[in-house]
């Protein structure tokens, strides 16, 4: 019976943590679905479930990662393409990418908010070295 649970286990495991819900894993488990449920509730398995998953992604990422270089390629490769459509589409695309993960800096703050900050910082300075002064102008 143990090698049962170990097969419905390993494949309880794979099946959740391709993101199946518990009733499809149960149907394709060949077990019902309060097993899994009481599966779930065991903290062992329970991390190797999220275990499983992050291999998953972790495999996922690096695919995307590998296509992601491809897709660049192509893009780069059609900035030379004849037709100028081809080029400016090209062009729009890599700078949107671009833009969307390498955002324009933050604008500076305007005169009026940039005198509202110094004289801020200003009463600060003068209200934390005051009692300092004062301290100081008693032990003379």
């Amino acid at each position: 019976m143990p090698s049962r649970r170990r097969n419905i286990d390993e494949l309880a495991v794979e099946h959740l943590a391709s993101g199946k819900t518990i009733q499809e894993t149960a149907r394709l488990c060949g077990c019902d679905e309060s097993t899994i449920k009481r599966r779930l509730r065991d903290p062992g398995f329970k991390a190797r479930v999220q275990a499983a998953r992050e291999v998953l992604v972790e495999s996922i990422r690096g695919e995307l990662r590998r296509a992601g270089h491809q897709a660049v390629q192509t893009l780069e490769s059609l900035l030379v393409a004849d037709d100028p459509k081809v080029r400016l589409g090209a062009s729009k695309a890599l700078l949107s990418l671009l833009l969307d993960h390498h955002p324009a800096p933050e604008p500076h703050p305007q005169p009026d908010e940039q005198g509202a900050v110094i004289e801020y910082v200003q009463r600060v300075i003068v209200n934390t070295s005051e009692p300092q002064v004062a301290a100081s102008d008693g032990q003379d």
